[in-house]
């Protein structure tokens, strides 16, 4: 269970960090969310989009 709860915290570290940066060059860079949003492909449009999981049968 231990090994979890690790990958568990290491996502959330990761994606805080993440975060903290593109907000940091955004500023940096004088981007607002219009301008951030056009750099981000339609993530639906190329199909990278969430997929919804298979029915489990039982």
């Amino acid at each position: 269970m231990g090994g979890f709860w690790r990958r568990y915290r290491y996502y959330f570290y990761f994606k805080n960090v993440s975060y903290q940066e593109v907000i940091y060059y955004a500023r940096a860079l004088h981007l607002d969310q219009a301008a951030l949003e056009a750099l981000v492909p339609d993530r639906k449009k190329n199909g990278r989009g969430a997929q919804p999981r298979a029915a489990q049968h039982v």
